[in-house]
């Protein structure tokens, strides 16, 4: 077995056993089985509730972070070993870990982890990294990419609470834009030396096949804008946004339920395009609505506590906002998803066919690069 050593951080150290090189035999779990995965943890200016935090980290929380965790072993491997490694050299990022486990906490009801301790972490990790990009050191990129993640689940806060923001949805958009920023102020070599790259992956869209797969009353809702309407100079807009939509309606109807389909779900937000965010922001109502559409979509993805709960709320918020009017029509599929739970009531809800039996879902792993996805 390698020596022991001591990895020191300004605020922790872990002391652990040197992993096995590349190619050695990989556990079920997809870690090396020469790790020690219960360490001896050695606090410093950390105290007794952060070391509980990590260790929840590493034991449960880490999981629910991707929604691949449960098809791909090295995902889970990845998130519990690889981005602690990340977290041990960068505050923020460390933050950003004990921010999410304690709001996992909070969400199941745990009593000893008191929510403003949750808050507290998460604005120490959300002035970190906006301090790191703008500080924009190559040593921090690592941190900095896997922030752009977990952010996404930290900021799923605003969805909860007495302080919950009506319609945060439609600002959320550019939280996951954020990611693709990030991974263009890193670069890619950046994602593929960091050890982290996996997790920037996410299932190619072809958008040449996905238009035939729109919903035909969100493309008359678009089509149907005239001139003079305030939304006609963002038409090209909408129908864009919409293409990236169809994808996730092709994918239900040809590749059914399923970890990948899951994986299409939490990344599609990353397709944003500045102008469709900038349109969300000013709550254009065609705008909630497409997003309303893809919340039924949402409601599929049950293993994940930060997104679970959101739909509901946001598409009774979006019903608000877009009122009883001539639009409120096209509100009809996500007002019917209200209170459905079943993943196949979901599914011939959003296609529209009472009668629609899902294919059998395939889980293989390929590999998707983010930044490469069309």
């Amino acid at each position: 077995m390698a020596p022991a050593k001591v990895l020191h951080h300004g605020e922790l150290a872990l002391r652990s056993f040197t992993p096995s090189p590349p190619g050695t035999h990989v556990t079920p779990y997809g870690a090396s089985p020469n790790l020690i995965y219960d360490p001896m943890w050695v606090a410093t200016d950390r105290n007794l509730t952060d070391m509980r935090l990590i260790m929840q980290y590493t034991t449960s929380t880490h999981t629910s972070l991707s929604s691949w965790t449960s098809a791909e072993p090295r995902v889970a491997h990845i998130l519990s070993v690889k981005l602690l490694e990340h977290a041990l050299s960068t505050p923020f990022l460390l933050d950003g870990i004990l921010g999410m486990t304690a709001m996992h906490l909070n969400f199941l009801g745990r009593t000893d982890v008191p929510p403003a301790l949750a808050s507290m972490y998460r604005a120490r990790a959300m002035a970190g990294y906006r301090a790191a990009i703008e500080a924009a050191e190559p040593s921090t990129y690592p941190a900095l990419l896997a922030s752009s993640l977990i952010i996404c689940a930290l900021s799923s806060s605003e969805f909860r609470g007495p302080d919950a923001k009506p319609l945060f949805v439609l600002d959320w958009l550019t939280v996951w834009r954020g990611i693709a920023l990030m991974i263009q102020l890193t670069r890619v070599k950046t994602v593929a030396n960091s050890g982290l790259a996996i997790l920037f992956y996410r299932p190619q869209i072809n958008l040449k096949e996905t238009p035939t797969h729109i919903p035909s009353n969100l493309l008359f809702m678009i089509s149907s804008i005239s001139p003079g309407d305030h939304d006609y100079p963002h038409v090209n807009t909408y129908y864009k946004f919409l293409k990236y939509l169809g994808a996730l309606y092709r994918a239900l109807d040809t590749e059914g339920f399923g970890p990948k389909l899951h994986l299409r779900l939490i990344t599609f937000l990353s397709f944003s395009t500045e102008e469709f965010i900038e349109l969300a922001r000013q709550r254009r109502p065609r705008a909630a609505i497409i997003v309303a559409h893809y919340l039924v979509f949402l409601k599929i993805v049950k293993n994940l506590w930060w997104v679970s709960d959101i739909s509901d709320p946001e598409i009774r918020n979006i019903i608000d906002l877009v009122g009883p009017g001539p639009l409120g029509e096209f509100m009809r599929v996500p007002r019917a998803a209200l209170g459905v739970t079943d993943d196949l009531e979901l599914g011939r809800l959003l296609l529209e066919t009472p009668t629609w039996e899902p294919p059998t879902p395939k889980t293989k792993v390929q590999r998707w690069p983010w930044v490469r996805a069309r």
